[in-house]
């Protein structure tokens, strides 16, 4: 089940917070740069005092006592469903008074990498730590399906997918990965998701890092890279730069497509279309003339760098 975000504080103030030290926050990682993004489940700083516990306690057992006593008064007659009352009385009762469980996730992003910490009983006993340095890993995969059911919207199911370099074989492996879904139609980052909030983040940092990499090549006078990658297996990805960009160039395998030789780029519901200057259709679309490539966007690794690439250095909107 998708994890709710339940962290209430504007970015700039908590990442101040936990840069000086004074936040509810005390164990941060120190090998992901300076600190992005933050969020976490559990907004409380530490868990209840035991005289505040205790008196939860009693008064939970004073409300359940009653509540079934209630029950039982007004259904005596139907054993059946006072029984079957009882016990969710009893149930509510512990689950909003009487349960102390103090647990949860932080999630830290950072210039270099990234870090989930599982703490329980207090925020400084980690039980267990995740994440990776971005120079661990060269591609991140990002595939989204919106759902609709009767017209209407009924969630959006997607994966991220953050690969290693590429051997020698051209083949990457998965160093971390979700497949999940959220229900927000408007999607973003700040869907309450934290899990996909999580990582819709740290893919904001690759483009970042990816960006500012392209950015040194092409003053270099060189072609920016775009990698594909497809699955082979259950934790292996095939990939190579099938792709290369430059200021209103595309090399795509063994073509190179200037302005000229393209009428149109442009990407509609998840896949890049280029069509050639000559592409033209008639009848319908049953007669089609010059060349109309398709890629789907699944299939491109950093998307999103990819399509602001081509919004620069193609003019494409």
């Amino acid at each position: 089940m998708p994890q709710l975000s339940e962290s209430k504080y504007p970015q700039s103030q908590v990442i101040a917070d936990i840069n000086a030290g004074t936040s509810f926050v005390k164990v941060v990682p120190d090998n992901i740069g300076d600190l992005v993004y933050f969020d976490t489940s559990e907004p409380k700083a530490e868990p209840l005092a035991d005289s505040v516990y205790t008196r939860r306690k009693i008064i939970a057992a004073v409300v359940t006592i009653a509540a079934i006593a209630g029950i039982w008064v007004w259904l005596y007659s139907h054993i059946g469903w006072a029984i079957f009352l009882t016990l969710v009385a009893a149930f509510i009762g512990y689950l909003f008074f009487g349960s102390q469980y103090f647990g949860g996730q932080d999630y830290f992003i950072g210039s270099e990498g990234y870090a989930k910490y599982h703490f329980k009983t207090n925020r400084e006993n980690i039980i267990e730590k995740e994440g990776h340095r971005f120079d661990e890993g060269f591609i991140l995969m990002h595939k989204e399906v919106v759902k609709y059911k009767n017209g209407s919207y009924d969630g959006t199911d997607y994966s991220f997918a953050f690969l290693s370099k590429p051997n020698e074989e051209n083949t990457c492996t998965t160093l971390d990965e979700i497949d999940d879904s959220y229900n927000h139609k408007e999607g973003g980052g700040n869907t309450g998701y934290a899990e996909y909030d999580f990582w819709y983040h740290i893919e904001d940092q690759i483009t970042s890092n990816y960006l500012y990499a392209a950015g040194k090549l092409l003053e270099a006078g060189k072609m920016v890279p775009i990698f594909m990658a497809v699955k082979e297996q259950e934790k292996t990805w095939k990939a190579g730069a099938v792709i290369h960009l430059g200021p209103g160039v595309i090399q795509y395998g063994d073509k190179t497509y200037t302005k000229d030789d393209l009428k149109r780029v442009y990407i509609d519901r998840g896949v890049v279309y280029f069509e050639d200057a000559n592409y033209s259709t008639k009848m319908f679309g049953l007669k089609k003339t010059g060349e109309k490539m398709a890629i789907p966007l699944e299939m491109i690794g950093n998307r999103k760098a990819f399509i602001m690439l081509l919004a620069k250095l193609y003019g494409i909107n």
